[in-house]
């Protein structure tokens, strides 16, 4: 058996995405034809989107695909911008790709929210 990785409470606005979310630090990169436009590091994660702090500013309402260390890459719209510098992602995905998203988080986290 794996040892979870048990995380701090989420932020207050933690439960928009309606899934449950994960608090995990790791590299995040963000792509679009071929070309590197920004990375950072993770916030949070869940099977419908994340939240990352970028170390350049990103554009509200851009696609890319973001790579997230240790659990893939997935194409992404920046839905918001908030804090400093951070930016929360919508996963466009199928409904399969979610399930085996969420099976790898609950495989390897603890939720630190409710949906």
């Amino acid at each position: 058996m794996k040892d979870k990785d048990v995380s701090t409470a989420a932020p207050t606005w933690a439960n928009r995405r309606g899934s449950h979310r994960y608090t995990h630090q790791c590299a995040v990169s963000l792509q679009k034809g071929g070309k590197r436009y920004g990375a950072g590091q993770l916030i949070d994660i869940s099977r419908d989107g994340a939240a990352f702090m970028s170390f350049s500013p990103i554009q509200v309402g851009q696609s890319y695909t973001s790579s997230i260390k240790g659990f893939g890459s997935f194409e992404a719209t920046i839905v918001r911008s908030f804090d400093v510098h951070s930016y929360g992602v919508l996963f466009k995905m199928s409904e399969d790709q979610k399930r085996r998203l969420e099976k790898r988080l609950e495989e390897k986290l603890t939720p630190t929210d409710q949906p």
